[in-house]
Order: structure tokens, then C-alpha cells, then sequence
């Protein structure tokens, strides 16, 4: 009797403490939860409040629809404890209805991602994200497509084209190893469906991106259904993803054109920014807005103007320059502009696919990617120094910092690592004008110190010349903008 009465206290205290320590289930839905864990630091600005209210309704009506309008109190309280005000609110309203509380099991399933897009009838638009200092993956600009909820633009659901841990909800580090099979082979990649606002968190708020958003044309809403159609059939499937001709970019846009029954196509080994010039161009695209967030300053900016379509941008060139000192030749097949919102007026050093000859030698170098950023010369942001190349050997560097200028000049210090020389401190200088810039680097490692000085000149704005030196090495050349 007493082994019983022991036992009997036993899985009563086991029971207890797993009641006590286990997570707590939510009532609301997952989307929900999401929302109010990104953005509960911000819920002081009414657009997030606004966002959060509609949607809060939405999801208690699929559980039972009254005539009620619940008007949610925001209160300086971390997210977990709202999460606990708002499931009182659910399981409060799944008493009022038979099927509450059916309904309310099912919520995730009622807000199914996918249903709304088959049974989608508002405006779709491609989401372009500007260039990303943060994700070298991302470095010349990221493509979704929203079809967008005219009553809540936060929850429209938001498609894209990624590589298998090329876009998390959680902060991650990828490798080398990641980076060289994404440019040289292929990754396993995917279309997979989110929220805007996931998008919005992730690029705009934690990475500083501008998003910019673009209508999609078309007379013939069969073309629109059709391309739904292949969306939705190739959710989840699995898909070669290359950095360069099989990207976010490419299989999206491609797969609009298509449904389209267009000839055109984009291709690869060009940025995002000229895909879009030429959607436009051929009228499938127009430009609607920009969207941003100061979060320092707490606002919420729309930017309504098209700069893109008046822009007189190039973004891509080739070019052609060679050493004074040694018989060495330098070709670049493409080189890019910032793929930005079209309000910047220069061009960052950046450029993919170079070849490097030296004849005297009969030897060929590879320069994968060259990515040097400095943002935009008039605000104190994040810079970075990106080089992956093959002479004789592999080596990469990659060196991050921050950048302090105004007026169109400054400094930024950066730390990094180069695989050859070790690791060290790269600092850089810059004048830059409408017509000039000038950009110094000295960085200091394992293996000494090197300098670098570059001075361009822009003749209009389709050609350029530049003048490149180097401790061991003086480069002139020239660049043509198409």
C-alpha cells in the first residue's frame, strides 16, 4: 500500500514538473508568434502596431467570426509575455463558436501560405533587395516575388529562388568551402514561400537593405495564373542553385517570362539591377516604390519615386588595363554598379570573371570576384574588401569594417583575413567627386605592408579610365559602360 501511495506521488511530481517546464503551446499562429519576436522592440511605431492588429483579427475570425472588434493593448513587455496575452485572446474566443476550438488547432492550416497564393487575385510585384555588405552570397542584390495583401503588405506571402541555408531566419556563418561549390559547381537549392515581413526583418531591419518593390505588367491574367501554377508546383523541390547563372534572379524571372510566353530571357553572370532595367524596357515591369527603415530614428520611410526608370546607370562594364613595370595584361569580362535603388551616382569596384595574363610567363590567372565597398560616401556604414582568385594557387581575402564619411570622403577600418598572408587590419581613404575618385588601402599583416592607390576619372557616362598603383606595379586602363 505504501510502494502504491509512493508511486502514486512519483509520476504525480514527474507530471507536475513537465507541466512546469515545457514549452508553452501557442494558440496563436506560428506566423503570429514570428511577427511579435522580430518586431516587439519596435511596436512603439504604428505601422508594426497596425500591421499586428489587422492580422490578429484575421486569425480570430477564421476561429470564430463575431462582430467583436478586439482592440489589442501594446505594453512595454518582452515578446513572450505579449505571446501569453495573445493566446488568453484565442482560447477566449474558440469558446464562443462549436467549432472554436477545431478551428483553433487548425490555425496554421486556415493561414496556409500556399492557398493564398492559389486563390490569389490582388497585385503581384518583384521584391528587389538592394546589395548586401553583411552576405557575400547576396553581395549584388536578392529577387522575391510578393503577391501582396492590399489590407496587410507585412503578411502577403513572399516567394524565392535560394540555396539550403542561403537564407535563415536565424544568423549563421557559411563557409568557404559553401562559397567556392556555390561559384564553381552547384548547391542544392529550392522556391520556398514566407512572409513579407520575414524578408522586411531580415534585409531591411537586421542587414540595412532597401527593398524595392515592382509591378508586374500583363494584360492577360491567364499568363499571372499561369505562373501561380508553376510556382506553386515547384515549392519545395529541390534544384541547382549557382551564384551566377542559377539564382534567385535568374529561375524567378525566367519562370515569369515563361508563364508569359516571352522570348526574352535574362541570363547569367549579370546583377539582379540589369535583369530589372530590362524587364522594364520590355514593359513587364514598373516601378512602384522603396521601402526602407531607419530603426535609430525609429521611422518607417516609403520612397516614392522612380529612380530606376529615369536612370541613366550602366551596370555593367569591360574593361582593360595593363602593368607599366611587367609584362602583365588584366581583363575584366563584367563588372558591376552598386545594384541599389538608382539614387547613387557612382560605381563601387566590383567586378566577376577577370582574367589576368602574363605572357612573358604563359600564364593565366582567375579572378573569381573582386567586390571593394566603401557604401556610399555620405554615411558611417559597414565596409567590406572581398577577393577570391587563382594564380598559381587559390586565395581569398576578405576583410569587413566601418566606413566614416561625409561630403563624399573618408576613412573605414577593416580586419580580415587573407589565406596567403594571414590575417591583419586594412584601412582605406577616399576622395571621390562627380567626375573623380580616388581610393588608398594599406593593409597590414603577417606578410609586411601593401599599398594600393586607384584614381578614376569618368569621361561620361558610358567611359572611364582609370590609373592603378601598386608597390611593386603601376596599372592604367579603361572601362566601357553598357
Amino acid at each position: 500500500m505504501l510502494n502504491k501511495y509512493y508511486g502514486v506521488v512519483h509520476y504525480s511530481v514527474i507530471i507536475f514538473l513537465l507541466v512546469f517546464f515545457s514549452p508553452e503551446s501557442n494558440a496563436a499562429s506560428k506566423a503570429l508568434v514570428r511577427f511579435t519576436y522580430k518586431f516587439h522592440s519596435d511596436f512603439s511605431l504604428p505601422k508594426y502596431q497596425e500591421a499586428f492588429q489587422q492580422r490578429l483579427s484575421t486569425e480570430l475570425n477564421l476561429i470564430c467570426h463575431t462582430d467583436t472588434t478586439i482592440k489589442f493593448q501594446f505594453r512595454p513587455e518582452h515578446p513572450s509575455e505579449t505571446i501569453k496575452r495573445v493566446n488568453n485572446i484565442f482560447q477566449n474566443r474558440a469558446t464562443l463558436c462549436p467549432a472554436g476550438n477545431k478551428n483553433l488547432a487548425q490555425i496554421d492550416e486556415l493561414t496556409s501560405l500556399q492557398s493564398q497564393i492559389s486563390s490569389f487575385s490582388g497585385d503581384r510585384f518583384i521584391l528587389f533587395a538592394s546589395e548586401s555588405t553583411v552576405r557575400v552570397e547576396s553581395s549584388l542584390g536578392h529577387i522575391a516575388i510578393l503577391y501582396q495583401d492590399p489590407e496587410n503588405l507585412f503578411f502577403s506571402p513572399a516567394i524565392m529562388f535560394s540555396a539550403d541555408s542561403f537564407y535563415s531566419l536565424e544568423e549563421e556563418q557559411s563557409s568557404i568551402a559553401y562559397y567556392l561549390k556555390g561559384g564553381l559547381s552547384h548547391l542544392n537549392g529550392r522556391f520556398s514561400v514566407n512572409y513579407f515581413f520575414d524578408h522586411y526583418h531580415d534585409l531591411a531591419k537586421r542587414d540595412k537593405r532597401e527593398i524595392q518593390k515592382y509591378k508586374i505588367l500583363d494584360s492577360n491574367p491567364g499568363h499571372i495564373k499561369h505562373f501561380d501554377k508553376h510556382i506553386i508546383e515547384n515549392l519545395g523541390k529541390t534544384q541547382p542553385y549557382n551564384f551566377f547563372y542559377k539564382n534567385c534572379s535568374t529561375n524567378l524571372l525566367n519562370l515569369l517570362l515563361e508563364a508569359k510566353e516571352e522570348k526574352l530571357r535574362v541570363s547569367g553572370f549579370e546583377p539582379p539591377a540589369k535583369h530589372i532595367d530590362q524587364l522594364i524596357k520590355h514593359g513587364h515591369l514598373e516601378y512602384e516604390s522603396t521601402l526602407s527603415s531607419k530603426f535609430e530614428n525609429h521611422e518607417f520611410s516609403y520612397i516614392d519615386q522612380n529612380y530606376l526608370k529615369h536612370s541613366t546607370r550602366y551596370p555593367s562594364d569591360l574593361s582593360l588595363q595593363s602593368d607599366f613595370k611587367r609584362s602583365v595584361i588584366e581583363f575584366t569580362a563584367i563588372k558591376f554598379s552598386q545594384p541599389s535603388s538608382g539614387m547613387e551616382t557612382r560605381y563601387y569596384d566590383s567586378k566577376i570573371a577577370g582574367l589576368t595574363l602574363f605572357p612573358d610567363q604563359s600564364r593565366v590567372g582567375i579572378e573569381l570576384i573582386e567586390k571593394n565597398v566603401i557604401n556610399d560616401y555620405s554615411d558611417n556604414r559597414a565596409s567590406s574588401f572581398l577577393n577570391i582568385e587563382y594564380v598559381n594557387s587559390l586565395n581569398a581575402h576578405y576583410y569587413g569594417g566601418i566606413g566614416l564619411f561625409r561630403s563624399g570622403s573618408g576613412v573605414a577600418i577593416n580586419v580580415g583575413c587573407d589565406i596567403k598572408r594571414g590575417c591583419g587590419i586594412l584601412t582605406a581613404i577616399a576622395l571621390h567627386t562627380r567626375k573623380h575618385e580616388i581610393v588608398a588601402t594599406l593593409k597590414s599583416d603577417n606578410e609586411g605592408n601593401l599599398f594600393k592607390l586607384n584614381y578614376r576619372i569618368k569621361i561620361n557616362s558610358r567611359f572611364n579610365t582609370f590609373l592603378r598603383y601598386e608597390l611593386d606595379s603601376t596599372w592604367i586602363g579603361g572601362g566601357v559602360r553598357f
